[in-house]
């Protein structure tokens, strides 16, 4: 009898033994972060942007003209109090105006998206922002001597719109983006004038504001 009570006592005291070998009860999964009301500022960014076909100054009908945009983007904080780790940017743009080097200087008519997809110190419920773009606009940076490109094209131009992570508290009508290029205006201007311009490498913008606000 009393053989059968400590085997009875034992077998009661397993699930206790096994809570203590692992450390205690186990704590549920974390929930994913819904970050679709959120912001994110970046202040950096780098990357291409790919014109099909080449710009000239004379231009190609708008349907027939793409711009390619790949990059990344750095520097970037959340209101969210999680943080940015790495993200990369991809998207197509379809020149509805004019595709020509003279759209470089101006607002154009833009169909297309933009996806940033984040990697962040928490788990998102979207892993991406799609920015729908509507207008962009080309000119000289503050310094004069190379190009700046800002996304919406302003004043006049259409707001852009996000959805997934960050589209902030009105669908994302307040981004913007922000960039540089690498080249200066002396050697675009040579190469819209002869056998056209490829591509453009982007830079930081040097006039204060961020290269890219998502909310």
């Amino acid at each position: 009898m009393i053989r059968k009570l400590m085997m009875v006592a034992a077998a009661a005291a397993m699930p206790l033994g096994v809570i203590a070998a692992t450390g205690g009860i186990a704590t549920a999964k974390a929930l994913p972060t819904d970050a679709s009301h959120d912001t994110v500022t970046c202040t950096g960014i780098s990357g291409s942007v790919k014109f099909k076909p080449a710009l000239t100054t004379s231009g190609s009908p708008s349907s027939s003209g793409t711009t390619s945009i790949k990059g990344a983007l750095t520097g970037c904080t959340t209101n969210g109090g999680f943080s940015i780790v790495s993200n990369k940017v991809k998207g197509v743009l379809t020149s509805t105006s004019t595709h020509a080097c003279t759209g470089l200087a101006g607002i154009t008519q833009e169909t297309g998206t933009l996806t940033v997809t984040w990697k962040a110190s928490v788990k998102l419920v979207s892993k991406t922002s799609t920015i729908t773009i509507h207008t962009a606009q080309g000119g000289a940076d503050n310094t004069a001597t190379h190009a700046n490109f800002k996304i919406p094209g302003s004043p006049g131009g259409t707001n852009s719109s996000v959805s997934g992570s960050f589209a902030g508290n009105n669908g994302g009508a307040s981004s913007t983006t922000d960039a540089n290029s690498v080249e200066t205006l002396a050697a675009i201007g040579a190469s819209c004038g002869a056998k056209g311009l490829k591509a453009i490498t982007l830079a930081n913008p040097t006039d204060g504001h961020p290269a890219a606000f998502l909310g």
